[in-house]
C-alpha cells in the first residue's frame, strides 16, 4: 500500500516537471526576438512601419509590384527598398495580383525634391525571377506620375559672405562625400519592428520646414532646404529617431556638429548644427538615447536642430515618417 501511494505521488511530480518544462518552453519561443521567420505574412505589417504616400518632389511613392520572388527594383540606376506585403491588411486591396500563384511587394521610391519644377513620369525597372529559369531575371517597367511641389521661398542674412575659399570649398566637398557615403549604408535589421520613428527633441517652433526654397544674403541662388529645422534652446538633449547605429559623427564646414543614424533599409536619418555629440560611429541607439545637444554650429542663424531623412540616398520630407512633425507647424 504504502509502495503504491509513493508511486502515484512520484507519477504527480513527474508530470508535473514535464509540464513547467512545455511551459517554459512556449514562454521562451514566444519571448524571443521577432524575427522574419517566426512571423507569417498576415503579420508582416506589424513589423514594417510604412511611411505616409506623398507623390510630389521630396516626397515618395509606394508602388505595388507582384512577383513570386522578392523583385530587385531600381530607379535611375540606384536600388529601391522593396518590402513583402502579401496577405497584410492592406496587401489584397493594394496590389493589383496579375495571378494568384504571384506574392505583393511594395517598393518605397523616394523622389528627389529637384524634379518640382513640373508634372513629370517616373520610370522604375523592375527585374523578376523567372520561373523557367530562377539563374536568369525578367526585366519589366513600371510607371507613375507626380505633381509639382508647392515650397516656400525664405531668404536669409547670414553674419558672413557665401563667397567660399578654395580651401573652404574643397573642406564642403569633402563633406558632401562623406554624407553621401553614409547615405548609401543599406543593412538588414535583425529585430522587429522596424521604421519605428518619433520626434527627436520635445515641441519647438519650426522655423523652416522642409523644402522651402532658399537664398542667403541675397546672392541670386536658391538652394532647397533638405531638413526639418526645430528652434530650441542651446543644450536641449536630442535622441535619435528611432533603433539604428551611428555612421557617421563629426563637425562638418556647413552642418557643424552632425550624426547620422542608419535605420536600415536604406532608411538614414541626419542631425545637424549640435552644440556637443554624444554618440560615436558604431553605437547601436534607440530612440531613448541622446545622441548630442541643440546648438547652432556650422552655417546657421541660431539654436536649432536640422533633422534630415534619407531613403536610397535621397533626402525627403521627414513628415512622411514621423507624421506628428506636421501639427508642430
Amino acid at each position: 500500500m504504502l509502495d503504491n501511494c509513493f508511486y502515484i505521488l512520484f507519477n504527480k511530480i513527474i508530470n508535473s516537471f514535464f509540464a513547467l518544462l512545455v511551459a517554459l518552453v512556449i514562454l521562451t519561443i514566444t519571448s524571443s526576438p521577432i524575427s522574419l521567420a517566426q512571423k507569417s505574412r498576415a503579420t508582416y505589417k506589424n513589423l514594417i512601419n510604412l511611411p505616409i504616400e506623398s507623390r510630389v518632389p521630396g516626397g515618395l511613392s509606394l508602388i505595388p509590384v507582384s512577383s513570386i520572388y522578392k523583385p530587385e527594383v531600381l530607379f535611375s540606376n540606384k536600388k529601391v527598398t522593396v518590402f513583402d506585403y502579401a496577405n497584410s491588411e492592406l496587401g489584397y486591396d493594394f496590389c493589383k495580383k496579375s495571378s494568384s500563384k504571384e506574392n505583393c511587394w511594395v517598393a518605397l521610391v523616394a523622389i528627389p525634391i529637384e524634379t518640382i519644377d513640373k508634372p513629370k513620369v517616373i520610370e522604375l525597372e523592375v527585374f523578376k525571377t523567372n520561373i523557367n529559369n530562377p539563374a536568369s531575371k525578367v526585366k519589366e517597367r513600371i510607371s507613375f506620375t507626380i505633381e509639382p511641389g508647392q515650397y516656400a521661398i525664405q531668404k536669409f542674412d547670414l553674419p558672413r559672405s557665401t563667397n567660399y575659399t578654395q580651401k573652404e570649398i574643397k573642406t564642403i566637398r569633402r563633406d558632401l562625400r562623406e554624407i553621401g557615403k553614409a547615405f548609401r549604408n543599406w543593412t538588414t535589421p535583425d529585430e522587429y519592428p522596424i521604421w519605428e520613428l518619433s520626434t527627436p527633441v520635445p515641441k519647438g517652433i519650426v522655423t523652416s520646414p522642409y523644402g522651402n526654397s532658399r537664398m542667403y544674403n541675397n546672392d541670386g541662388v536658391y538652394r532647397f532646404h533638405k531638413g526639418f529645422d526645430i528652434a530650441h534652446p542651446q543644450g536641449t538633449p536630442i535622441k535619435s529617431v528611432g533603433r539604428g547605429v551611428v555612421v557617421l559623427s563629426e563637425n562638418l564646414f556647413l552642418n557643424g556638429n552632425t550624426v547620422i543614424v542608419d535605420h536600415g533599409y536604406g532608411l538614414l536619418s541626419l542631425y545637424a548644427h549640435m552644440d556637443e555629440i554624444s554618440a560615436n560611429v558604431g553605437n547601436i541607439v534607440t530612440n531613448e538615447d541622446t545622441i548630442g545637444t541643440v546648438g547652432t554650429t556650422g552655417r546657421s542663424t541660431g539654436n536649432h536642430l536640422h533633422l534630415g531623412i534619407s531613403l536610397n540616398s535621397v533626402t525627403i520630407n521627414p513628415e512622411l515618417f514621423i507624421p506628428e512633425l506636421s501639427s508642430w507647424r
